[in-house]
């Protein structure tokens, strides 16, 4: 069986020392997703798309280690969130509806942040934020220091609120995480956070009490040492209940859910590592490349050096799980990257993926020879969908669930011919996916 066929195309060369984050949205409401590429040290860069190809990239937004997207106000053009280092507090862009940004503060955000995530944790039809925080000692050293402590923000009358102290447990805010990623963990309609830490700590599973405040679950199966770079939600057994991969330093690992918040490991059990080691993993995301309905593993593997010098290319990696075990579908280009984000970028109805590391930035567009998948964009309030979880007749569930570390991919599915069932909380609907159709639906 072949792999997925994709063709490289460099962006862009920038050299940065933390991220980079890319986020993938329409920015002016004219159908196309467009590209936001987070650098820290330097002006943030913008992608228009025009129709399917890219413009130059445009230096208006400020210095930022991680990005995401998402239509709060329900124009179609989606604002951002960036997060940076420590001293710069993370910021709101707001969007004129032309892709034109106006920055607000978000309130007592000046701590080392990575990557903020969107969810609609208190139920209350629009979105909210997380940032997972790090730490740097005065000397900047990663390793040490107790962390800047992760932030929660829930959205009123459209403004967000720092509602960390009471919402979320002192224990374990201090860690060090490059990601936090939400999850339904438990099927109770209301998503959960993992935190996935590098050094300091040990993974954490944080439940909602359907009110958007969480405790901390004990024993729940995933508290380990790691160095976790990022969290991926998917469902390689096909049962409907979500797993979680994560990335450690230089392999994968599976968890399986037991749909009431506990996990349990599989990786040495389903071989899930190919057989050459992997590098220093970061990004990693389900995504149907060749849209059989069973979505591949893309893991990003870039060097941790931070320099500006050239480092050795690593292969980033693209595994497909079939009745068998694994199977390495990678192209035979080489990458080094930190950070992944989906979306279908020349709208043929295939995924394609853009990619970033310490010294590019990289599109790959999807020349699989298969036919267009249905494209989905869900709507429910203000939430973009955000969470909804799909469910074929026969197997894997997806869930829309965009942030990937640092980064954020397209608020949209894409998915193979069928009948499908989209549940998120107390909605449902009914899909029929026809091949090659876009729908935008409201699910009320």
């Amino acid at each position: 069986m072949s792999g997925p066929d994709l063709v490289g195309e460099t962006a862009a060369n920038y050299p940065w020392n933390r991220g980079p984050g890319i986020a993938a949205a329409d920015l002016n409401a004219d159908g196309w997703l467009d590209l936001v590429l987070a650098l820290p040290y330097e002006h943030s860069l913008i992608f228009r798309n025009h129709g399917g190809v890219f413009g130059d990239p445009e230096p208006l937004l400020p210095g930022a280690v991680g990005v995401a997207a998402a239509d709060l106000d329900g124009d179609g053009a989606a604002e951002l969130v960036l997060v940076g280092q420590r001293g710069q507090p993370d910021l709101l862009l707001r969007n004129d509806g032309q892709g034109n940004f106006r920055a607000e503060e978000l309130p007592n955000s000046s701590g080392e942040s990575r990557t903020p995530a969107f969810a609609d944790l208190d139920n209350d039809g629009d979105l909210d934020l997380v940032t997972s925080g790090f730490s740097s000692d005065e000397d900047d050293d990663p390793h040490a220091g107790t962390g800047d402590g992760h932030q929660l923000f829930i959205q009123e009358d459209g403004h967000f609120i720092d509602v960390t102290a009471e919402r979320l447990p002192a224990d374990g805010l201090q860690s060090l995480a490059h990601h936090i990623a939400w999850a339904d963990v438990d099927l109770d309609g209301a998503p959960d956070l993992i935190i996935a830490n590098d050094h300091l700590g040990i993974n954490r599973l944080l439940r909602n009490d359907r009110l958007g405040g969480f405790g901390m679950i004990e024993n729940s199966g995933i508290e380990q040492a790691m160095q976790a770079m990022g969290v991926a939600i998917g469902d390689p057994n096909a049962d409907g209940v979500a797993d979680l991969l994560v990335s450690d330093i230089e392999s994968l690992r599976l968890w399986q859910g037991d749909g009431a918040g506990s996990f349990f490991e599989v990786t040495q059990a389903v071989a899930l590592n190919p057989p050459l080691p992997l590098a220093p993993t970061w990004g990693v995301a389900w995504v149907d490349l060749d849209l059989d309905g069973q979505p591949e593993v893309v893991a990003t593997a870039g060097n941790l050096i931070w320099t500006t010098e050239p480092v050795e290319s690593e292969q980033d990696r693209i595994l497909r799980y079939t009745s068998s075990g694994w199977e390495d579908v990678s192209p035979p280009e080489k990458g080094n990257s930190r950070a992944v984000a989906v979306g279908d970028f020349d709208r043929d109805g295939r995924p394609d993926l853009a990619m970033a590391g310490i010294l590019f930035f990289d599109l790959w567009y999807n020349r699989t020879d298969v036919a267009p998948a249905c494209t989905v964009k869900l709507v429910a309030g203000q939430t973009e969908g955000i969470g909804t979880q799909v469910r074929p007749d026969q197997g894997a569930s997806q869930w829309l669930w965009p942030s990937t570390t640092y980064s954020s991919s397209a608020p949209e599915l894409y998915l193979p011919a069928g009948h499908y069932q989209l549940e998120r909380g107390a909605l449902a609907a009914e899909l029929h996916a026809t091949s090659g159709t876009t729908l935008r639906l409201l699910l009320e």
